[in-house]
């Protein structure tokens, strides 16, 4: 499986790896810019995040606890990002900043628990 120009193996252990990645890129990304919140944040990297969550979503058992990290980091990172979205839903975001939201919501769409 790839992720961007990187290939990797679609184990349980790679995917929560990859996910932590991203959750501390966006975390940092954050801490950085608190005023700006998330749509400051670089869209290549989002949408390599995006790439992960694919992987994840497509790729995720709930019903093993061999993804039980991963499982935990995408409910996190999900966490995260609905609070960022909430919080500027009332914003005027300029075009950038529309796409890196759209970005966030397909993310955090592909991020939620299973019904």
């Amino acid at each position: 499986m790839s992720v961007g120009e990187r290939t990797f193996e679609g184990s349980p252990e790679n995917i929560a790896s990859a996910l932590t990645k991203a959750l501390g890129s966006v975390d940092r990304d954050l801490m950085a810019r608190v005023e700006e919140s998330l749509w400051r944040f670089p869209l290549a990297c989002l949408q390599w995040i995006a790439d992960v969550a694919t992987v994840y979503w497509g790729e995720c058992s709930y019903k093993t606890s061999e993804w039980r990290e991963s499982v935990a980091t995408a409910a996190e990172l999900h966490r995260l990002l609905g609070f960022e979205i909430e919080r500027s839903k009332n914003w005027a975001l300029d075009p950038q900043q529309r796409l890196v939201y759209s970005q966030a919501e397909q993310i955090q769409f592909l991020l939620q628990e299973p019904l």
